[in-house]
């Protein structure tokens, strides 16, 4: 076989380049436009205010005692020891976690699992104070059984929905008087 009979059964194009090449420059393209997409999104959740390095620094601490109850190592998330003197945000790894504990105790609440005065409403934290009562609601959290066991569960599967198929009377022609009257004699 020539040279380019190969090189075409393997998919090499006659430039050098792969089309499995190809593929994996455009799938890491891709990866790296949902990363930024992921990371605006926490940003734009992220609670605006003023944070002290000592707060966030608790907050830290609440998230990695949160963070195992979804069986993820990668959530592990370092103290932050020297934040920025005037932080207005909170980082993006910490807001990953908070991300899914917020839809997860909503979801527990929603189903009547834990109270819904335990879900963390993000929008309210402008201060040290938000930020304090939220560390209290992470602790708590991360103590209740309940919560514990329904991030254990398999998350519910919607049921199929089978298309419904709507049975049709076969359309009569009309008849005429004529037919009408001898159909019924």
């Amino acid at each position: 076989m020539a040279r380019e009979d190969i090189d075409f059964l393997l998919g090499d194009e006659p430039s050098g380049v792969s089309a499995v090449d190809a593929a994996k420059a455009q799938l890491d393209s891709s990866i790296s436009e949902v990363g930024v997409q992921e990371s605006e999104m926490l940003q734009a959740m992220s609670p605006k205010g003023q944070f002290s390095k000592r707060v966030l620094g608790t907050l830290a601490n609440s998230l990695n005692r949160v963070a195992p109850l979804f069986e993820r190592p990668d959530l592990k998330i370092e103290k932050v020891e020297a934040p920025p003197e005037d932080a207005n945000s909170f980082p993006e790894d910490y807001m990953r976690v908070l991300a899914m504990v917020v839809a997860a105790s909503s979801d527990a609440a929603q189903e009547g699992v834990v109270e819904s005065n335990l879900v963390p409403a993000l929008e309210t934290i402008v201060d040290d104070t938000g930020v304090n009562l939220l560390v209290g609601k992470l602790s708590m959290l991360a103590k209740d059984k309940d919560f514990k066991r329904f991030l254990k569960e398999p998350a519910p599967q919607a049921p199929e929905v089978e298309p419904v198929v709507e049975e049709q009377e076969p359309v009569q022609d009309e008849m005429s008087d004529e037919e009408l009257f001898a159909s019924r004699m």
